[in-house]
C-alpha cells in the first residue's frame, strides 16, 4: 500500500504543478479573449469548443481511459504498451479524420439550424482541422499517465502547448484577425503539443514497428473494455457542455460568453481532484488484479482525505470573493455570472469531495456501469436544462449542471460503497467545513481594505486560507499527521 500511495503522492505533485500552470495559462488565454473580444464572440468560441470536444470524444472511442488502465497493468511489458498505443492511434486517427471532414462540410448546417447563428460556421470549420490533432494528443497524454510518468505531459501539453496558445493568440489578434485568430491559435497550439509528445514517444521507442497480430487477445480485451466507454465519454462530454449548448440554443451568444466566465473559475475546484485521480487508476488497477481490496481501500480513503483538505478552502475562496474574481479576470461585462459561479462551485465541490470514485469504477473493469451512470446523469442534465434555461437563463443552466454533477457522483459513490465496501467521503469534511467557515467569516467581519479588487481578494482570501490551515494543523492530530505524510516526499 505504501508503494501505491507513494506513486499517487509523487505523481500528484507533478499533476498539481502541471494543472496549476495549465490553469494559469488557460486563464491568461481566456482573459485575452474576454478583454479583446466581446461576450458574444467569446460565446461563439465556447460553442466551437463544445463541438470540438464532442467530436474528439466520439473519435477517440473511449481509448484514453482504456490506455490509462491497461498500460497501468502492462507497463512492465513494453511490447504490450506499444501494441495498445499503435492500435489506438490507427483507429483514432481514422475516425478523427472522418469527424473532421464531416464537421467541416456540415458546419453551416450546425451553425444555422441548431444555433441559428451563421457566424459560427467559420469557427467550426477551423476547429475541424483540430479534431485529429486533439485525438492523438489525448491518446499520447493518457499513455504518460498510464506509465505513471506525467512530467512529459506537463512539459508538452500543460506548459509548451498553453504558452504557444497565448503567444499565437496575441500575435494573431495584433494582426487584426479577431475571433478567427483566436481559433487558429488554439488549433496550432494543439498541433505543437501533439508533435512534441509524438517526438518523445518515438525517442522512447513506443512508436517502433510492431505486429499487432501477436497481441490479438490483449487488444481484443482492451477494445472490449474501451468501446463501451465511447457512449459513456460522449454522455460525459454532453454533460460537460450541455449547459453551453442549450444556452446557445435558447438564448443569445453573449449569454454563452458570460456563462463561460463562471465555468472555468468554478472548475478550479477540480484541480484538487484531477491532481490525484489520474494517478490513482494505474496502481489501484494492479492491486485490483491481485485481489488486494484492503490496500485499495486504504489508498482511496487517504487520497480522499488529502483532496478534501485542499478543496474546502478553495470552495470558500470562490464563494466569498466571486465578485472580485470575476471583475479581475473578465471585467464588468461578465459580472452577471456571479450567482451561476457560486452554484457551479457547489456542484463541482460535491464531485471533488467524493474523490476519484469514477476511477474506482474503471479500476474494476465495469465500463458498462460507467455507461449507465453517465446515461442517467446526462439525461438529468438535458432535462433540467430544457426546463430551467427558458425561465431562469444562465442561473437555470448552473442549477441543472450542478444537479447532474451531484447525481453522477452520488451514483459512483454508491457503487464504491456497495461493491468495494468503503465510504469515499472524507471523515474530515464536517470538521474542515466548520474551520473553513470560521476562518473566512472572521476575515469577512474584519477585512483588510484595498482599493484594488484583485488585491482585496488575494490579501483577505490568502489570510483566510492561512488561518484555515493553521487551525486545522493545530486542532487535529490526525490532520496534522496527514499533512506531514503528504509533505513527506519519497522517491522510492
Amino acid at each position: 500500500m505504501e508503494d501505491a500511495l507513494n506513486i499517487v503522492k509523487k505523481g500528484a505533485y507533478i499533476f498539481f504543478l502541471g494543472i496549476f500552470i495549465s490553469k494559469l495559462l488557460n486563464y491568461g488565454f481566456r482573459i485575452i479573449i474576454a478583454r479583446w473580444l466581446s461576450p458574444s464572440e467569446y460565446g461563439l468560441f465556447s460553442l466551437g469548443l463544445a463541438v470540438l470536444s464532442l467530436a474528439m470524444v466520439i473519435s477517440s472511442l473511449g481509448f484514453p481511459t482504456g490506455i490509462e488502465r491497461f498500460v497501468g497493468i502492462s507497463k512492465e511489458n513494453k511490447e504490450k504498451v506499444k501494441a495498445i498505443l499503435k492500435f489506438s492511434i490507427y483507429i483514432g486517427l481514422f475516425l478523427s479524420i472522418i469527424s473532421g471532414i464531416l464537421t467541416f462540410v456540415y458546419a453551416d448546417e450546425i451553425s444555422s439550424i441548431f444555433f441559428k447563428n451563421p457566424d459560427l460556421t467559420l469557427i467550426l470549420q477551423i476547429f475541424a482541422f483540430a479534431i485529429p490533432l486533439y485525438v492523438i494528443s489525448e491518446l499520447a497524454s493518457s499513455l504518460f499517465i498510464g506509465l505513471e510518468d506525467p512530467k512529459y505531459r506537463l512539459i508538452t501539453q500543460d506548459i509548451i502547448g498553453n504558452v504557444s496558445k497565448i503567444v499565437l493568440a496575441v500575435i494573431l489578434l495584433a494582426a487584426g484577425l479577431g475571433l478567427k485568430g483566436i481559433t487558429i491559435a488554439y488549433v496550432l497550439s494543439i498541433a505543437i503539443s501533439m508533435f512534441l509528445m509524438l517526438f518523445l514517444l518515438k525517442g522512447a521507442g513506443y512508436l517502433d514497428s510492431i505486429k499487432l497480430r501477436r497481441h490479438k487477445e490483449l487488444l481484443k480485451t482492451y477494445f472490449s473494455f474501451s468501446w463501451p466507454l465511447l457512449s459513456a465519454s460522449i454522455l460525459f462530454t454532453l454533460m460537460t457542455w450541455t449547459d453551453s449548448l442549450m444556452i446557445g440554443y435558447y438564448m443569445a451568444e453573449d449569454q454563452v460568453g458570460i456563462y463561460n466566465a463562471a465555468v472555468p473559475i468554478a472548475s478550479l475546484l477540480l484541480i484538487v481532484l484531477t491532481g490525484f485521480k489520474g494517478l490513482v487508476l494505474p496502481p489501484t488497477s494492479r492491486l485490483f488484479s491481485k485481489g488486494k481490496l484492503d490496500k485499495i481501500k486504504e489508498v482511496y480513503i487517504k487520497t480522499t482525505d488529502w483532496i478534501t483538505l485542499f478543496a474546502v478552502p478553495l470552495l470558500l475562496l470562490i464563494l466569498f470573493y466571486s465578485n472580485e474574481i470575476l471583475y479581475t479576470l473578465f471585467g464588468p461585462a461578465y459580472m452577471g455570472a456571479k450567482l451561476s459561479l457560486q452554484i457551479l462551485s457547489l456542484g463541482f465541490f460535491v464531485a471533488v469531495i467524493t474523490g476519484p470514485t469514477a476511477q474506482a469504477v474503471s479500476m474494476t473493469g465495469k465500463s458498462k456501469t460507467i455507461l449507465i451512470i453517465r446515461v442517467i446523469s446526462a439525461l438529468t442534465n438535458i432535462i433540467a436544462n430544457i426546463i430551467l434555461i427558458p425561465s431562469y437563463g444562465i442561473i437555470g443552466a448552473a442549477i441543472a449542471t450542478s444537479s447532474a454533477i451531484i447525481v453522477y457522483n452520488l451514483l459512483t459513490a454508491t457503487f464504491v460503497i456497495r461493491k468495494l465496501h468503503f465510504t469515499p467521503v472524507s471523515k474530515y469534511l464536517p470538521y474542515l467545513t466548520i474551520i473553513g467557515l470560521a476562518s473566512f467569516l472572521l476575515i469577512e467581519l474584519f477585512p483588510i481594505p484595498s482599493q484594488s479588487a484583485l488585491l482585496y481578494a488575494l490579501i483577505n482570501g490568502g489570510v483566510s486560507i492561512v488561518i484555515f490551515f493553521l487551525l486545522s494543523f493545530l486542532l487535529s492530530k490526525k490532520i496534522r499527521e496527514d499533512i506531514y505524510e503528504l509533505l513527506r516526499f519519497k522517491s522510492g
